[in-house]
């Protein structure tokens, strides 16, 4: 298994990522109501100018490039009813929290961890939170790129991925 700059759902996640992910929530509630009386065009500017504005430090002058021309693409493609779909999916996610090691046992020395040290889509305790419920995971985190270090980093980030799998193929 292979998660990529995310965080996890753990029954014990101490206080400080429970409350970050339930702001996360909140967030995404506040985004619903504001995509509901907003022109989509404003709405998806607003999302393009909070990617664009994300601290680049480390970043090539092509990588910036990259993010911008990705951003614009993403913005070609994103329309209102897929926004609806992806917010209502991440409020969800408050339906599910309680995940323990147990849950991932089966996965044991088989779960590769990429967390960005760059990416602060979750705070740093949450990431904590799911390398402690993963039994023996291979973790990254020097992988620059933040959350969208897979597309900003492809070849580095496909390089180390693969490296994994054929660890475990022998």
């Amino acid at each position: 298994m292979i998660l990529s700059n995310t965080c996890s759902l753990a029954k014990d996640m101490g206080e400080d990522a429970y409350q970050f992910l339930l702001n996360m929530i909140e967030g995404q509630k506040k985004a619903k109501k504001l995509l509901s009386f907003i022109p989509f065009a404003l709405y998806k500017w607003l999302i393009k100018w909070a990617v664009l504005k994300k601290k680049t430090d480390g970043f090539t002058q092509q990588e910036k490039m990259q993010m911008k021309n990705l951003c614009n693409v993403m913005m070609k493609l994103l329309d209102k009813s897929y926004e609806y779909h992806m917010i209502d999916f991440l409020v969800d996610a408050q339906n599910h929290f309680g995940m323990t090691e147990n849950d991932f046992r089966k996965f044991d020395d088989r779960v590769l961890l990429i967390l960005s040290e760059d990416d602060h889509t979750f705070n740093q305790a949450c990431k904590d939170s799911l390398v402690s419920i993963m039994t023996n995971p291979t973790l990254i985190t020097n992988l620059h790129g933040g959350h969208l270090a897979l597309m900003i980093q492809l070849d580095e980030y496909a390089r180390k991925v693969s490296e994994y799998i054929l660890k475990r193929e022998k």
